[in-house]
């Protein structure tokens, strides 16, 4: 059993305002047992979240959770004790793991659909449930019961479709607790703070939450589909297959012209990726199977060649791609082993801010990179 987490100090506050990061504020204890320090938003690069963690570390503090790089939300957190250790989990395992960690293999064909936020991960199973494993100080881990179709992770939040076509969220989205869009939708995406989803008739709608109450994003007045949210932007396809990509304008945000500078073309499938400490960047898999990418700063994440299936571009700076033939290729920042992928047969795969996961061919699961917050422990 845990204590309860003691206040923070005066000494650990006055080291918050004197950091040279946008005004950090106290927030309440949560049920949990963590006790947030500091909070702080804006585009900081992964240096600078280091810091502001380390403004309110103390011996106390185990836990910062935060989007890195993307870091458009920002946290840190102390506990009394530490979480209790996952037996499952070897010990050489702990800390930035870069070994991959695969679930038992009782669980081969239960996923059939994954989706990774900035530091958790979220599975469909083949009976509908969805289950979650990661970073949950946010409760990006507490996934509703019932049966669903669909679902899709962001930065710190998660959003899926149940069977009638209506939407649950959880976790936190624009610093507050994630709340659905009503009415029924054919499809749905998360960002890192914005959601989007596509009813029937092929219109998109956008939303953004401020003060516990939905709030309106931008959304495009033309139909699209296979549409994908990122950091203040989003992307989906026209009719004829050209590519559309919008400012959301979630939070104050807006993307920057290189984010919505889509390439000419014809195209099957785009992921508008998130925002890191490159910026924002997006790629998208032409009618030849060949991917092209783009945003603020492209040459830093060049991808491979060759014939790809899907891809997927997270909130931090690499992205990965199941090629024809079902191996994985992963480019881009590898610094926690993220953009280093496993070999076999695969049929999806997702990333989020540090680390990766694939849904095997067989329906088994597979993640690798930062392992900080469980990001690898897939649940057995």
């Amino acid at each position: 059993m845990h204590r309860k987490a003691r206040v923070v100090t005066r000494a650990a506050a006055a080291s918050a305002r004197q950091s040279p990061t946008p005004a950090i504020r106290s927030i309440a204890g949560r049920p949990d047992g963590w006790e947030t320090v500091g909070r702080a938003h804006g585009p900081f690069s992964a240096p600078l979240v280091e810091q502001l963690c380390a403004s309110g570390r103390s011996a106390r503090v185990r836990h910062c959770s935060y989007l890195l790089p993307a870091v458009l939300a920002t946290s840190c957190s102390t506990r009394a004790d530490p979480p209790a250790p996952i037996t499952a989990e070897p010990a050489a395992s702990r800390g930035r793991d870069v070994a991959a960690v695969a679930p038992a293999a009782s669980r081969s064909s239960r996923f059939v659909r994954l989706s990774a936020g900035g530091g958790h991960t979220c599975a469909l199973g083949a009976d509908g449930s969805i289950t979650c494993w990661g970073d949950g100080a946010f409760g990006q881990l507490q996934a509703p019961a019932g049966t669903f179709v669909d679902l899709a992770s962001g930065g710190l939040h998660s959003c899926a479709r149940r069977t009638d076509r209506t939407l649950e969220c959880w976790g936190h989205m624009s610093n507050e607790p994630a709340t659905a869009r009503a009415g029924t939708f054919d499809e749905l995406t998360t960002g890192n703070i914005t959601s989007c989803a596509r009813r029937g008739d092929h219109h998109v709608e956008c939303w953004w939450t401020l003060n516990r109450t939905l709030q309106a994003a931008r959304a495009p007045t033309e139909p699209l589909s296979g549409i994908s949210a990122g950091a203040a932007h989003a992307c989906g396809l026209r009719s004829g297959g050209a590519i559309g990509c919008w400012s959301t304008d979630g939070f104050g945000w807006r993307a920057t012209s290189a984010a919505l500078a889509a390439p000419q073309g014809l195209f099957k499938l785009v992921d508008a990726g998130g925002n890191s400490a490159i910026g924002s960047r997006a790629c998208a898999i032409r009618t030849d199977d060949t991917v092209a990418c783009w945003g603020d700063d492209p040459d830093a994440m060049p991808p491979p060649a060759g014939r790809f299936t899907s891809i997927a571009v997270g909130p931090g700076s690499h992205a990965c791609g199941v090629r024809v033939g079902g191996s994985l290729s992963c480019w881009g920042s590898d610094e926690s082993g993220q953009a280093t992928p496993p070999t076999g047969s695969f049929a999806a795969v997702t990333t989020g801010g540090r680390h990766s996961c694939g849904l095997r061919s067989d329906g088994g699961v597979v993640c690798w990179g930062d392992n900080a917050r469980g990001q690898l422990e897939v649940p057995r």
